[in-house]
């Protein structure tokens, strides 16, 4: 597996991550990969880091783990939903794809977009 410190490694990683549901609509913000579903952004890579939309209660669970944190895109800017993935959970599959998973669930409960 490549160094995940690059914006390559990093949209590789994102991408194996993601649903294989066809309700999840992969596209480009800001030059940066993200993911939708019913027009609600859930996870996207931003730089060299992957960050999750997450409630209240799975953002707080998520947030105990090391190196997690609330994204904050510009600092001193924190997006309230969005939390940034640990670099140890960037090498673990099966428990990223578990939490992109979970944002994905709760995007869906979410108003839909147009």
């Amino acid at each position: 597996m490549p160094a995940l410190s690059s914006k390559t490694a990093i949209a590789e990683t994102f991408a194996r991550a993601l649903p294989t549901d066809e309700r999840a609509i992969a596209r480009t913000l800001f030059g940066s990969p993200c993911c939708f579903v019913n027009g609600n952004m859930f996870a996207g890579a931003h730089r060299e880091e992957l960050f999750l939309r997450l409630p209240v209660d799975q953002r707080g669970r998520f947030l105990r783990q090391s190196g997690a944190r609330v994204f904050e895109p510009i600092a001193g800017r924190p997006m309230r939903e969005y939390v940034s993935v640990p670099s140890t959970m960037l090498e673990n599959r099966r428990q990223l794809r578990g939490w992109v998973k979970r944002a994905f669930d709760y995007a869906l409960t979410l108003p839909v977009k147009r």
